[in-house]
């Protein structure tokens, strides 16, 4: 007998990303850069300027967002949790 709820996510191969804008001007942008429906990016722009002025990153692919980096141009970089 199969387990009850939806059947496992197949891997997909393009990243994805979701864009949600909240009434106070804010965007959180979460991506998922391997296709495992687990977030790898989650940017926030908290005064809707376009650019992300925090980003957490979860940089050793264990699903969990270990990494905050203040710069938006470091992402990618790993600094010690």
């Amino acid at each position: 007998m199969p387990a009850p709820g939806p059947p496992p996510r197949a891997p997909r191969a393009a990243s994805q990303s979701i864009v949600t804008r909240h009434l106070d001007g804010s965007v959180e942008v979460v991506t998922d850069l391997d296709g495992d429906g687990v977030a790898d990016i989650v940017q926030i722009d908290v005064d809707g300027d376009g650019v992300p002025d925090i980003t957490y990153v979860d940089s050793d692919g264990d699903g969990r967002l270990d990494t905050v980096l203040r710069d938006p141009g470091a992402v990618g970089a790993h600094r010690g949790a």
